[in-house]
């Protein structure tokens, strides 16, 4: 029996993309890069928050997933989640 209400948001449903297919990620993320640059951004993060190889990580909400690959290089461990 199904006790949560109708009215509740259920967090585990999916409702946006699915980037469980490689070819969604890559379609994403070419469409992404015509008008972001991920390599600056990335780089901006690291600045800002001081990184480096010591320092362990949390990527919540990673989506396809790009800041978690390129920040494995830069730092001890890294933990990425999503619904």
């Amino acid at each position: 029996m199904n006790t949560t209400p109708q009215w509740q948001y259920n967090e585990f449903k999916q409702l946006g993309t699915d980037y469980e297919d490689i070819s969604v990620v890559q379609a994403y993320e070419e469409r992404m890069s015509k008008f972001r640059n991920f390599n600056a951004e990335a780089e901006a993060i690291f600045s800002a928050c001081k990184i480096n190889s010591s320092h362990t990580l949390l990527d919540a909400g990673t989506g396809t997933g790009w800041f978690a690959r390129k920040a494995s290089g830069q730092c001890k461990e890294i933990t990425a989640i999503d619904v």
